[in-house]
């Protein structure tokens, strides 16, 4: 069932319930500004994430450098091409990726999350909302315009702390595991 997401409560009247996908778009653009607004600091992870130490570090520089309003992992555009015999993987620029995240809560950030939630409503194809990663692209955009036209300051954390289980691949004869011995 691509609406089963056990870990929210979706309450809406639409029937059929959205994908997953989609169910996961609203909690980060719709309901995290709200706490943002309020002054809550979040720390979003996603499952590809993993630590092999304590993440306190990271929540120190944090509390240490309260002119940046985000700090975000950078992640290196990562294709997969499973069409083709062989299995392909290309590496391409280095972008932000909201999968490891760390907000202030201040008016800038919510006003992020609002923008992406708007661009994620303007989307009309049902495919392409339940494609993993929507969300995502309209939170990076919305973090261009702020930092263009409302003051919003972002930084990496290091990429040598905070390894995406899904860029590192284990083989062993014809098996291909994501996250490899790591996970």
């Amino acid at each position: 069932d691509d609406a089963y997401f056990p870990c929210y409560n979706y309450v809406a009247s639409e029937n059929p319930k959205p994908s997953v996908m989609e169910q996961i778009a609203q909690v980060k653009l719709l309901h995290i500004p709200q706490a943002l607004t309020r002054g809550v600091d979040v720390f979003m992870l996603d499952l590809d994430v993993g630590f092999l130490a304590s993440p306190q570090y990271m929540v120190k520089v944090f509390e240490e450098t309260p002119i940046v309003d985000i700090f975000i992992q950078e992640d290196y555009l990562f294709i997969m091409n499973r069409t083709k015999e062989g299995w392909g993987q290309y590496f391409t620029e280095p972008l932000p990726n909201i999968g490891l995240l760390l907000v202030r809560g201040n008016n800038r950030t919510a006003r992020v999350f609002e923008l992406a939630w708007l661009q994620y409503l303007t989307m009309k194809d049902p495919y392409e909302k339940s494609q993993p990663g929507k969300d995502q692209n309209h939170v990076l955009n919305a973090m261009r315009i702020g930092r263009g036209t409302f003051g919003l300051k972002y930084a990496y954390f290091s990429s040598t702390t905070t390894p995406l289980l899904d860029k590192l691949v284990y083989k062993e004869g014809n098996t291909i595991e994501l996250g490899g011995e790591v996970v």
